[in-house]
């Protein structure tokens, strides 16, 4: 019995402790719970709504742009060949902005196709004219087209096309290279056999004791190699050279001029690379760059193997006895010399078939030009032909209609043919004023802000091809606000320049308001002149004072929120409960009356002394619990 009384005894104790616990837990949870709720909620800032002054700003932000901008303009279609400039270039007046493909107008020459069709078709119109009846008349007119095609078979007979001129300029230029380069080759014959006879002057001559025919054999070869070798270098040098001066024409069109640092060579192995077809008169210049570079290396294996041959020939003396050097170095300058007098015959006969080459060519040349020129004197006797026949075809239609009154069909076909005529030759004169040779270059100076047409293309009539905005007429700069900001501001306002800290100080002056074309009449422009270290394309914000105001509710900045609803701010209210106060963010509508950099009038269900929370350390919603920043 006293074993389980005690063991009661005992369960009894531990309840009762267990009890006492959960009892003592709770009361310390019920008050501290206020502490570990508020812990859990969001800290906010606050601040008292004031009244005050404010001097609000209209703020905004454009895009700088010139006050004058140039459309570069042609009036005529040619071909793009290259775009010398890039956006965003400055240039100068005179400047090349465009490189054209050779030969006129395409759109001229269509014109002029048209005018020769439309007057044939008019003379044809005038042959058949019912007024011709007499024998007379029929026979001149026979008599003066017979005159138009007799004129016509001349002129063709000197027909001669520009690509047979260019094809005999590019003969000739070869055949001036294969002259010079065997006048070059006599040239340096005649020095090395002049060099030779010195030498041989300077020896007192012996007697040959020793064989050095293998020796001299060898040395004789090695010699004449050499000296092909150095022919074929020139001949490389001369192409390389013309080359090279085609590659100097284009160079300030192509972008190695960039890289003045590359060699020659380098520009040259560049440029054929990224134009592998490009070169002139049937040789590329990859070509012309293999040929010098392969002559180059030839002619030095050559030189090696001379000296190689040189050497093992005076060893050879060396060996057979001083005594012999002299006789024998005699016989091996005469028999040089034998070779190069063969070899100054052998290019004398080649220099003459060059020149009489280069004469029959600038003689086929000058044929060509010649007939040329004739062929646009008798194409003026051809016209001159074709007018005295239209001028008699018109006086004998206007002899025979002169007693009638009434206008035929014929008549009125006639009017139209030759009122054809008229506007196409006016609008040749057109095309031929705006003719402007093979470069399009900069009328006025400044800065490239729009390229409308790429290389390879034709330009058309009038169109524009480039935007240059003149940076010496100043800058503007605009941004739309609604009609009632814009009648608290006037005219030569001065702005603020917010957030730009590159360049000089920038003054911008309020010069114009005009209507804004997308503001259905609920807003206006306000036109700025931009003035200091500015460019066209810059972004810029600006803000402009407002006249100074008195309102009765001013709030910070920070505390004016947005959504989809409008303004509002967030107002601290106090709410009582058993643990003690609670806060609540609550909603309230504004309407923002002004701003400036620091605070925001509004108006709305807001009293003085409110409090309005300015920031807090989560994300609210209106009648969310906060708490204050403790302070």
């Amino acid at each position: 019995m006293d074993t389980k009384e005690a063991l009661r005894g005992k369960r009894r104790g531990w309840i009762k402790n267990a009890a006492i616990i959960f009892l003592a837990i709770m009361l310390v949870l019920t008050f501290f719970s206020n502490t570990i709720m508020n812990r859990s909620l969001p800290e906010v800032a606050t601040q008292y709504v004031s009244s005050g002054t404010i001097s609000a700003k209209i703020r905004g932000s454009g895009t700088v742009t010139a006050n004058s901008a140039y459309e570069v303009k042609v009036k005529e279609n040619r071909v793009i060949k290259t775009v010398a400039v890039r956006k965003g270039d400055t240039v100068e007046v005179g400047d090349v902005l465009f490189i054209l493909e050779e030969g006129e107008s395409t759109g001229l020459q269509e014109l002029r196709d048209q005018l020769d069709d439309a007057k044939y078709n008019y003379r044809l119109l005038l042959l058949s004219s019912p007024y011709i009846n007499t024998s007379s008349d029929s026979r001149e007119i026979e008599r003066l087209k017979e005159k138009v095609e007799e004129a016509i078979e001349e002129r063709d007979l000197s027909y001669v096309t520009d690509a047979q001129i260019a094809s005999a300029e590019s003969d000739v230029t070869d055949k001036e290279i294969a002259a010079e380069t065997a006048a070059n080759q006599i040239e340096d014959l005649d020095e090395k056999i002049a060099e030779l006879n010195e030498q041989l002057a300077g020896l007192s001559g012996g007697t040959v004791n020793a064989d050095l025919s293998a020796e001299q054999k060898a040395l004789d070869a090695a010699a004449r190699e050499l000296n092909s070798k150095k022919t074929e270098l020139q001949t490389a040098n001369l192409i390389y050279g013309r080359a090279y001066e085609k590659l100097s024409e284009i160079a300030a069109t192509w972008e190695i001029e960039y890289h003045p640092e590359y060699s020659l060579e380098a520009r040259m192995a560049g440029y054929a690379r990224m134009n592998p077809g490009a070169g002139l008169d049937g040789i590329t210049y990859s070509e012309a760059y293999e040929k010098i570079t392969d002559a180059k290396v030839a002619l030095e294996a050559a030189q090696i193997a001379y000296n190689d041959a040189q050497t093992a020939y005076y060893n050879r003396l060396a060996e057979l006895g001083a005594s012999s050097m002299e006789s024998a170095q005699a016989s091996s300058l005469k028999a040089q010399l034998e070779t190069l007098e063969e070899q100054k015959k052998a290019a004398e006969k080649e220099k003459k078939n060059a020149d009489k080459a280069l004469e029959e060519a600038n003689a086929l040349l000058e044929t060509l030009k010649t007939k040329k020129e004739n062929y646009k004197m008798l194409d003026d006797a051809v016209k001159a032909a074709e007018d005295a026949l239209e001028d008699k075809l018109i006086s004998v239609q206007e002899s025979q209609h002169s007693t009638t009154v009434e206008k035929t069909k014929f008549d009125l076909d006639v009017e139209k043919a030759k009122k054809q005529i008229d506007e196409l030759q006016e609008k040749i004169d057109k095309y031929e004023e705006g003719e402007g040779g093979d470069t399009i270059n900069a009328p006025v100076a400044g800065t490239v802000t729009a390229i409308n047409i790429s290389a390879g293309s034709t330009t058309d009539y009038d169109v524009s091809l480039m935007t240059i905005e003149e940076n010496d007429r100043g800058y503007m700069l605009s941004f739309s606000v609604t009609n009632e900001q814009a009648q608290k501001v006037k005219i030569g306002d001065s702005a603020d320049v917010t957030g730009y800290y590159w360049g000089s100080d920038i003054k911008a002056t309020l010069a114009a308001i005009t209507n804004d074309p997308a503001g259905a009449g609920q807003s206006k422009l306000l036109n700025f002149v931009v003035e200091g270290d500015v460019s066209a394309g810059d972004q810029l914000n600006l803000a402009i004072s407002q006249k100074s105001a008195n309102y009765e509710l001013i709030v910070p900045n920070s505390a004016v929120r947005s959504d989809a609803n409008g303004y509002f701010v967030l107002t601290v209210q106090t709410k009582n409960s058993p643990l003690g106060n609670r806060y609540v963010a609550t909603r309230v509508d504004v309407q923002v009356l002004a701003s400036d950099d620091t605070n925001t009038a509004v108006s709305g269900s807001l009293v003085s002394y409110d409090y309005v929370i300015t920031t807090s350390s989560a994300p609210l919603t209106p009648g969310q619990l906060v708490r204050l920043v403790e302070n």
